[in-house]
């Protein structure tokens, strides 16, 4: 792939106007450094990011086209709630609660 380093995360898709896309990242991309910490799969890249509130700056290390290049990226609180299967993330769909279950929950 003409990646410079021997690891990093291959990014696969980007959501449009996200914050990586906002920062410049593309599909195609290979991470490798967030916050100045390595990235040899995305379960780093989750590592680096998850004590991160959103709205604070992280510096993001890539390489597009043979070249190293930066990016800042803003956290963002992630929208929806998302399961995580080894390196897959799937977005659930938001479901209702109904009233007399909410209730039994705060018993």
């Amino acid at each position: 792939m003409g990646v410079p380093h021997d690891k990093g995360a291959l990014v696969m898709e980007v959501e449009p106007g996200g914050p990586a896309a906002q920062a410049g990242l593309k599909g195609g991309d290979v991470v490798t450094r967030v916050a100045d910490e390595p990235v040899g799969d995305a379960a780093d890249i989750r590592a680096a990011i998850a004590d991160r509130k959103p709205g604070s700056e992280i510096a993001v290390e890539y390489v597009r086209e043979r070249r190293v290049r930066t990016a800042t990226v803003k956290a963002a609180a992630a929208p929806g709630r998302r399961l995580t299967l080894g390196p897959w993330r799937f977005r659930l769909p938001e479901l209702e609660v109904p009233p007399d279950v909410e209730r039994l929950r705060r018993l």
